[in-house]
């Protein structure tokens, strides 16, 4: 899909910028190098921890398959964080008064903009318990695409959230695909296609 050919695409690069000599192995040496002053010092260890293999290096296969898993848990961790957020009553389930909560949130108006709690129930419940489970919410909103169409505009002011510096961060919308994807000015190149990854990482400005 066009979303993962520009993950490829980024990772790729990234890979590059950290092998300087182009030898398809990262060394510890040249990921500290690299990544000194643009991560925190903690964060730089817990990448090298993670992806140095027991030599000291990591290869090409390693790194790509790594951040890929790495990027996969770090979106259901966002929106599992969502998830617990909106079930006010612990319950681990969310029951339709929820999901009314849960579209006066600025970040879920933007991206399920014109879509009532009546029809999130009926897409996400699938067992039709009337209830929506984790696994439930998570693979709705993971599987939805093109349901954000008038979500956002390009040029438009957004808030994005960086995991490695787990902060929201202000930044641009610079394309808008007619399936409802969005480029942002923090990651070029970079679709965002998803409904679950928009409203988990962008948002409108707070305050």
């Amino acid at each position: 899909s066009t979303e993962n050919l520009a993950q490829l695409n980024e990772l790729n690069s990234l890979f590059s910028s950290l092998d300087p000599d182009h030898d398809g192995v990262i060394t510890e040496a040249e990921a500290r190098q690299v990544l000194a002053g643009k991560l925190p010092p903690n964060t730089v260890d817990q990448f090298i921890q993670t992806l140095l293999g027991d030599d000291g290096n990591v290869s090409y296969t390693r790194f790509m398959a790594e951040m890929m898993a790495t990027k996969q848990a770090e979106d259901g961790e966002l929106l599992w964080r969502l998830f617990q957020e909106v079930d006010t009553d612990g319950s681990g389930s969310l029951d339709r008064r929820e999901l009314e909560a849960m579209m006066q949130k600025p970040s879920v108006q933007a991206v399920l903009a014109g879509k009532s709690a009546a029809e999130l129930m009926a897409n996400m419940d699938r067992d039709n318990s009337g209830v929506v489970s984790f696994w439930e919410f998570k693979l709705a909103l993971e599987s939805s695409q093109g349901a954000c169409r008038a979500a956002f505009k390009q040029g438009e002011k957004v808030q994005y959230y960086s995991a490695s510096y787990q902060v929201w961060m202000d930044t641009v919308i610079t394309e808008v695909h007619p399936s409802g994807a969005l480029q942002i000015s923090a990651k070029p190149g970079y679709w965002f296609q998803t409904v679950s990854e928009q409203v988990a990482k962008l948002r409108r400005p707070q305050g």
